[in-house]
């Protein structure tokens, strides 16, 4: 194979793992929104709406680092294109064309 399809080849890969990032990124919003949430009722104000306490900050911890670690993982490898052989994120179970 020639350096152009194992760059277009990357690239395709690339976007077959981009459903994994997005859903990285929405952890990691939806993480940062409920720590956001548990501060300021803790801290702030506790609103009406708030039943929990430091209990929920796990989850917002949780969802945070397992958001982090999707979207690292969806984008890891460089193509070695440079001496002709396959980029190392084909080698990445995770996600497989």
């Amino acid at each position: 194979m020639s350096v152009p399809i194992l760059r277009y080849l990357h690239m395709s890969l690339k976007a077959v793992c981009m459903p994994k990032a997005l859903l990285g990124l929405a952890s990691i919003g939806i993480g940062l929104a409920i720590i956001a949430w548990v501060v300021y009722n803790s801290f702030v104000e506790r609103l009406p709406q708030y039943s929990g306490g430091f209990l929920t900050f796990g989850i917002g911890t949780t969802l945070l680092l397992f958001g982090w670690a999707w979207l690292v993982s969806a984008f890891r490898g460089k193509p070695d294109a440079s001496d002709g052989t396959l980029p190392s994120s084909f080698d990445n179970p995770d996600c497989e064309a």
